[in-house]
């Protein structure tokens, strides 16, 4: 014909890293009065039939352009594939933070575009996660370096987090009293505070805070239950609690 007629095939067309290459080729009529102009969205040009696998640096999303010229009788036509070529890191991922207390949910996300049709996740501790977003929490202190691999339609993707994850470990909460009940009102009841790793304290009963001193004294004035909790905080800014005694003020009825 006299104008050319331009068919391109470019195949998978996404590259599932940071860089790479891919195949283009061209369907078009091969004659000898036929000449190709190619520009590649990537800053490179060719001239020829067929310009075969071409490299993508960075990650982006490419035109390519083609223009065919019938030298015969100088007709030429045009073809214009917007995001023919897309660079992407399928598998780069953001963290909901940087360091956390053990117990923590930690999440981690996908920020590619184009949805893995297979995850992995690596804690960095031996285990792992087939989900498309990560959510775990650690049981263990330490400092752990997060992999994400993603697959997607034969291309496999690798991350990992810039910095290691750092876990840190929980106060050890240990409190005892000097006595659980009595039936002279008021009466007080010493504590001893054998938490370690802990530098704050909250002291609370049946769930009200009464007092943030390391071991205090607590006056009970009238029956009931006490139930008595110590928070413990390091300087960390992690916090664990415990729960482990009841002060029970009694009457004693007459005969």
């Amino acid at each position: 014909s006299e104008i050319p007629v331009i068919n391109v095939d470019f195949g998978n067309a996404i590259i599932c890293g940071v860089a790479g290459d891919i195949q283009i080729t061209n369907r078009s009529p091969n004659l000898s009065n036929l000449q190709y102009e190619w520009d590649f969205g990537n800053g490179k040009t060719f001239t020829g039939y067929d310009p075969g696998r071409v490299q993508y640096l960075g990650e982006g999303d490419y035109t390519v352009s083609v223009k065919a010229i019938n030298n015969a009788n100088n007709c030429s036509s045009s073809a214009r594939y917007p995001e023919a070529v897309v660079v992407d890191n399928i598998s780069k991922f953001d963290l909901n933070r940087q360091n956390g207390c053990v117990g923590d949910n930690i999440v981690g996300t996908s920020t590619s575009k184009i949805v893995g049709e297979n995850h992995i996740w690596e804690f960095g501790n031996g285990k792992n996660q087939n989900t498309a977003s990560m959510s775990y929490s650690y049981p263990d202190s330490g400092c752990y370096i997060v992999r994400h691999i993603v697959d997607y339609k034969g291309c496999r993707s690798i991350s990992v987090s810039n910095n290691c994850l750092r876990i840190y470990p929980l106060p050890q909460v240990n409190y005892t009293v000097d006595k659980t009940r009595d039936c002279k009102y008021p009466f007080e009841v010493k504590t001893t505070n054998n938490s370690k790793g802990a530098n704050d304290f909250e002291w609370q009963i049946n769930g009200s805070t009464i007092g943030k001193d390391t071991a205090p004294n607590i006056l009970i004035q009238q029956e009931g239950t006490y139930k008595i909790k110590l928070i413990a905080t390091n300087s960390f800014g992690c916090r664990s609690s415990s729960e482990t005694e009841s002060i029970q003020g009694y009457k004693v009825k007459a005969q």
